[in-house]
């Protein structure tokens, strides 16, 4: 893959990698590459996937079982996703 200067995903990519940077500086916390994975539009270039990921460093997947400790893909049923998440909210914040 070709990343000019003027390739726009080239200036994005170097706008995650300073974003990171500034992260691990400022909250004197390090970001584990080995578990931390990266999910993409069905709409991204595969080229951008594969030319982020090893930018970057992270690995792809196709999706997150659970995010935050909801389901990574949310269909329909979505009242049924969030009244769980919602009882729990209001169980730590009524105790």
């Amino acid at each position: 893959m070709n990343l000019q200067p003027d390739y726009k995903p080239c200036h994005a990519m170097q706008c995650i990698v300073d974003t990171l940077r500034v992260y691990v500086k400022a909250l004197g916390q390090e970001i584990n590459f080995y578990k931390s994975t990266m999910v993409f539009s069905s709409n991204t270039p595969l080229p951008v996937h594969e030319e982020l990921a090893r930018v970057i460093g992270f690995r792809r997947v196709d999706m997150h079982e659970k995010y935050f400790g909801l389901p990574g893909l949310v269909g329909h049923s979505q009242r049924a996703v969030f009244d769980g998440l919602r009882d729990r909210v209001c169980q730590c914040i009524f105790w």
